[in-house]
């Protein structure tokens, strides 16, 4: 079965996409248009770029070059805070105390250039006969959300990082002039980014996963720290979910849309203008299946530790599993 998938940001929440992407891979399920945006853009370029087809391996490799090594004697508590020393594969922290007036980010993300040219196949992530994808960055200049897609241009490490240029950790990403932060600045799900490589045949069809990383649901916080987490998991929950009102209310809105295309095929004259045409997209709506991590602790994001990546990893693949117990389960294969 060929699908869609977006896949949002959310630092090391994003190794919850690693578990249930994976397990729906290993069900038989292939991607073939991916939208990225953050830590979700290196997931897919591991997904996309995976050498020799091998999406399982390539996101396994990946992750464990990013993930700091199991400490046995430290509390899991401290090891979730050790990545704000810095990744060796990912990030370091900047030494210039020299310059510090005039830093524009905390963290030097060099390794990742080198991590990614590692891992990621580049001629075959830039194929788009083998699938099509986007990553979405935010421009600097002008607030304005931006998709860099295969289908367009060629991509290298620089579009990759420049979805995940999170201030104050990261630097802004500079590409042909323009500087770039992270996508999910602007939008943390790229679903809208991912409905735009899509032929109308997979509008109808295509099955569609938003992998959701921060619950639009959640108590009331009563703590300082728990407001701040609050706070940061409605910056990036899925608004698109949020603003129909949940996956169900989604899926019946473009159900409504597929109605109206289904009228319009008999009257094109009506929906030929753009804003017609992007509208009528949201018929892929009815596709989408929304996989939730649930809530995570305020260290969530930054906790690259051994013990809270492989919890959010298996957390991830039983969310997956789940999904496929319920949609596929005549066609499992067994889980490991």
């Amino acid at each position: 079965m060929d699908i869609g998938l977006a896949l949002q940001g959310g630092g090391a929440l994003g190794a919850y996409e690693w578990g249930a992407v994976a397990r729906l891979v290993e069900a038989g399920l292939r991607p073939v248009a991916i939208a990225g945006v953050s830590i979700g853009a290196i997931n897919a370029a591991a997904i996309a770029g995976a050498r020799e087809g091998d999406i399982v391996e390539s996101l396994n490799q990946l992750w464990q070059s990013i993930t700091l090594p199991a400490m046995p004697f430290v509390s899991p508590r401290i090891q979730a805070q050790m990545s704000m020393l810095g990744l060796p594969n990912f990030f370091q922290p900047r030494l210039d105390y020299w310059h510090m007036p005039a830093w524009d980010s905390l963290y030097s993300v060099a390794p990742m250039y080198a991590t990614l040219d590692t891992l990621i196949d580049w001629e075959r992530l830039n194929d788009p006969a083998l699938q099509r994808v986007t990553v979405t960055a935010t421009r600097v200049e002008d607030g304005a959300g931006v998709h860099f897609s295969n289908v367009e241009r060629r991509l290298d490490a620089r579009h990759i990082l420049a979805s995940g240029s999170l201030p104050p950790g990261f630097p802004m990403t500079e590409i042909d002039g323009h500087s770039y932060m992270d996508g999910g600045i602007f939008s943390n799900t790229p679903l809208p980014q991912l409905l735009e490589m899509l032929d109308e045949d997979q509008l109808d069809s295509l099955p569609i996963f938003v992998i959701n990383l921060f619950p639009i649901l959640d108590d009331v916080p009563g703590t300082l720290f728990e407001i701040q987490n609050r706070v940061k998991e409605i910056t990036y929950e899925n608004r698109i979910e949020a603003d129909f009102g949940g996956a169900e209310a989604l899926r019946e809105h473009g159900q409504m849309v597929r109605a109206v295309a289904e009228t319009l095929r008999t009257h094109p004259e009506l929906g030929g203008s753009p804003a017609a045409q992007r509208m009528l997209r949201r018929r892929a709506y009815a596709n989408v299946n929304v996989i939730d991590a649930g809530h995570a602790p305020g260290s969530g994001d930054h906790d690259f530790s051994y013990p809270g990546v492989m919890d959010r990893h298996a957390k991830g693949r039983a969310a997956a599993e789940q999904w496929l117990q319920l949609n596929l389960p005549e066609s499992l294969s067994p889980a490991e």
